[in-house]
């Protein structure tokens, strides 16, 4: 699928090498930041993660031209602690699409593909008749936490949620469809 310049695509097993570079590069951007998703390339997103998100056909990468601008997974696969949420709308789990892992190179930033990510994870939402699109983003990263509200996200709670070998406080949003 295109948007503008951007085509979506699913992950293939070919793409193992680009998308590390990829997450490598955002990582290394967060960590000159004072915005941090506390991703570490010896920690997540690990290999095995990004294998098992294209093998289950969930890693979805944003192509501008030739080069890898941008991936995110899209499932209904999300954090226990997000069951104490009030959410805004009740629906069973395969009727809300989750957002994971989201990231833009650091060449493309600021040129619209998050913009163009997010537009593209309401589609594929939609398509799959969800009622909710979440998400959660630490609280370490504010950056994003103004991105999602601009993109019409609502706050819904602050828990604090453990993934691996981080537990911390995060934001959980949603998006009503």
């Amino acid at each position: 699928m295109e948007q503008g310049n951007i085509i979506f695509r699913k992950a293939r097993g070919c793409d193992a090498s680009a998308l590390r570079l990829l997450y490598n590069g955002i990582i290394e951007a967060m960590e000159a930041s004072s915005s941090h998703a506390q991703w570490r390339k010896d920690g997540y997103p690990t290999d095995a993660d990004l294998a098992a998100a294209t093998a289950a056909g969930e890693l979805y990468l944003a192509w501008c031209g030739d080069e890898l601008a941008g991936a995110m997974v899209l499932n209904h696969a999300y954090n226990p602690g997000y069951n104490a949420v009030e959410w805004g709308v009740s629906c069973s789990p395969q009727q809300v699409l989750c957002i994971h892992t989201l990231g833009v190179s650091p060449r493309y930033r600021r040129q619209g593909v998050a913009t163009a990510m997010v537009q593209y994870a309401i589609e594929v939402a939609r398509s799959l008749a969800c009622k909710s699109l979440r998400l959660d983003v630490i609280d370490t990263n504010p950056a994003a936490d103004l991105f999602y509200l601009r993109q019409g996200f609502l706050l819904r709670s602050t828990r604090r949620l453990e993934y691996d070998s981080v537990r911390a406080a995060f934001n959980l949003y949603e998006l009503v469809l």
